[in-house]
């Protein structure tokens, strides 16, 4: 696995003083459940199941299309409304950016994917809210060469990348 992450992550990591990759951290049963609903195929699209069942899947004219359409439908939030403190957002979204990146290894071995998981904290602008905060994971199989993702272009936000091979 190659793992990168801009400029904003580090700083969060760094503050945690957390490292996902050795240290297991236990997911809400709603995480933990999205993850063991497991993935499913169509029409050389890898989706999770959880959030995915019974929707269509459109044609497509090339594989940029589903990796698109993959990049848009495995969209996952990982903060949860009755936690307060926005820090274990970020626990929650790098343990399950984790665990679905070795659960795509395992499921697909010799393809590569990306997981990418997004993080903020609320911010404040003067006495106005300008930003709640969020977290969320994507993932997509890279079926063509995509490059490197602009992390940095992530502006406001935290942002780590999981290639898988």
């Amino acid at each position: 696995m190659i793992i990168r992450s801009n400029k904003n992550m580090e700083a969060y990591l760094q503050q945690l003083n957390y490292d996902f990759r050795t240290a297991a951290y236990v997911l809400p049963e709603a995480l933990e459940n999205v993850l063991n609903d497991g993935l499913i195929q169509q029409d050389n699209t890898i989706l999770l199941a959880a959030i995915n069942k019974g929707r269509n899947v459109p044609s497509f004219a090339d594989d940029q299309e589903r990796m698109d359409f993959e990049y848009s439908r495995n969209r996952f939030d990982t903060d949860l409304p009755e936690e307060d403190d926005e820090l274990e957002y970020l626990k929650w979204t790098l343990e399950f950016a984790h665990r679905l990146a070795n659960k795509v290894h395992e499921e697909f071995p010799g393809k590569t994917f990306k997981v990418l998981a997004f993080f903020n904290e609320t911010n404040f602008e003067s006495e106005h809210m300008a930003q709640f905060a969020s977290s969320r994971v994507h993932f997509y199989e890279v079926k063509q060469a995509d490059g490197d993702n602009d992390l940095e272009g992530y502006e406001g936000e935290a942002a780590l990348e999981i290639e898988v091979q």
